[in-house]
């Protein structure tokens, strides 16, 4: 099984250094993470949530009129309504943005999942990060806010905790414009690449 998972480990890396040379021919390798289409997203998010939160939030108010007799429903719509009304509105928030904002602060955690029916898999990084505008801190004496953020696998494999961040992003949803790292965590070792913290899934 070893000798199976060394050709793939070996395709994984010259597919990273193709995504990197790639970045550096279109002037793009300051960035660890650059997404040109990141708007596009949004509104394939709220193309998703909106019609389904409208039918799932439908469906509750139907449920909660015809309580007692609906109370397993009313329950079980509630649950899944809710965070999918979520995701509608952080969506359509961001579309009548006409700007992202930029963020700027150190990883906190790291980590991988399993997608939904394990179609592919997710990395997530949780910073403390504070606004930035003009190139400067808006607010330095702040507390930081924990902010998620999913990345792609060529940036979760050059990134590690401690690192320092500066993320282009649309507030809401949090979707990445860019990303690059300002310094290295202080026990980062340039010549390895960061282990994910946490696998689920």
């Amino acid at each position: 099984m070893s000798n199976d998972r060394q050709p793939r480990d070996r395709r994984r890396e010259m597919e990273l250094e193709a995504q990197r040379v790639r970045a550096e021919e279109l002037g793009l390798d300051r960035y660890l993470e650059y997404r040109d289409n990141a708007r596009l997203g949004i509104w394939r998010q709220a193309a998703i949530y909106v019609p389904s939160g409208l039918v799932l939030t439908g469906l509750l108010v139907v449920a909660v009129l015809n309580l007692p007799n609906s109370i397993v429903a009313t329950v079980v719509l509630a649950v899944f309504s809710i965070p999918v009304d979520l995701e509608a509105v952080q969506a359509v928030r961001d579309l009548l943005r006409r700007e992202p904002v930029t963020s700027r602060g150190v990883i906190d955690r790291q980590w991988a999942k399993s997608r939904f029916m394990f179609l592919g898999r997710v990395r997530y990084l949780l910073v403390e990060a504070r606004r930035v505008e003009g190139g400067a801190v808006v607010r330095p004496d702040a507390k930081a806010k924990s902010m998620l953020f999913e990345v792609g696998e060529l940036a979760n494999y050059q990134l590690q905790p401690d690192d320092e961040i500066e993320v282009v992003h649309w507030p809401h949803t949090n979707a990445i414009v860019s990303l690059e790292r300002i310094s290295r965590g202080t026990g980062a070792d340039a010549g390895s690449a960061p282990p994910e913290r946490r696998t689920q899934g």
